[in-house]
C-alpha cells in the first residue's frame, strides 16, 4: 500500500485560520479516506523559537520543542481534549528543551531527542539548573 496526501484528487491539506490547521494522509486502496491532523504552531518568546503540537484523530498529540511554552503546550493538550505521548526535540540548545520537564511532569509523555543531541541537553540542563527529564 502506498501512502500519499492526496484525497479525491485533491491534496488533503486544508488552512482552517490562524496558526492551526488540518492535514490529512489518505492510503490508496480499495478506501480512499483522509485521517485528519491538527497542528497548533506558536512563535514562544523570549527567543521567538518554533513550537507545534500535532494532535491525530484519536487525541493523541506529540509536541516539537516545547521552548519556553509550556503552560501554551498544556494549556492546547486540555483545550483538544488530547494525550500527549511524546515530547520531540529537534537538538538539545536550551532554548528549544526548556520546557521539557514542566511537560514531560504534567503528562507523563516520552522524551525524544537525536543520540547525539542526548549528551548536549543533559548538560544544557544542567548549566540553567533544569531538572532532568
Amino acid at each position: 500500500m502506498k501512502r500519499r496526501a492526496r484525497t479525491a484528487g485533491r491534496p488533503c491539506v486544508t488552512p482552517t485560520g490562524g496558526t492551526v490547521f488540518g492535514a490529512g494522509i489518505s492510503v490508496t486502496g480499495s478506501h480512499d479516506t483522509c485521517s485528519v491532523l491538527r497542528i497548533l504552531a506558536w512563535r514562544v518568546p523570549p527567543y521567538d523559537n518554533g513550537c507545534y503540537l500535532i494532535v491525530d484523530d484519536r487525541h493523541e498529540a506529540i509536541v516539537i520543542d516545547p521552548s519556553m511554552g509550556e503552560r501554551l503546550i498544556i494549556d492546547a493538550l486540555r483545550e483538544e481534549g488530547a494525550k500527549l505521548v511524546e515530547i520531540l526535540n529537534t537538538h538539545g540548545h536550551p532554548d528549544h528543551i526548556y520546557g521539557d520537564a514542566q511537560v514531560k511532569e504534567a503528562t507523563r509523555a516520552r522524551l525524544a531527542i537525536h543520540r547525539e543531541d542526548a549528551r548536549r541537553s543533559r548538560q544544557n540542563r544542567q548549566h540553567l539548573g533544569l531538572k532532568s527529564s
